[in-house]
């Protein structure tokens, strides 16, 4: 069976600290990429996670077949 293909939108501090250990460490998907709006402060965190940053939340999309947004309640439908 295929493996999901999983990303991640929001890189603050309960993406780092709750999410990416966990995300990172299954074995039932694969962390296809990760995206925020901070590119130099998101490049450096997905250097640190070994994630792919990716350029646009279009090019997260085209990766994934789920995403995993961590980004404040009010940010999810922007």
């Amino acid at each position: 069976m295929k493996k999901l293909r999983i990303g991640a939108v929001g890189l603050g501090g309960i993406a780092q600290k709750a999410w990416l250990p966990v995300l990172g460490a299954a074995t039932d998907w694969t962390l296809q990429g990760a995206w925020s709006p901070t590119r130099e402060k998101a490049e450096r965190i997905c250097d640190t996670w070994r994630i792919p940053y990716a350029a646009s939340l279009q090019d997260l999309a085209r990766e994934c077949d789920a995403v995993f947004v961590h980004t404040s309640t009010a940010t999810h439908y922007q």
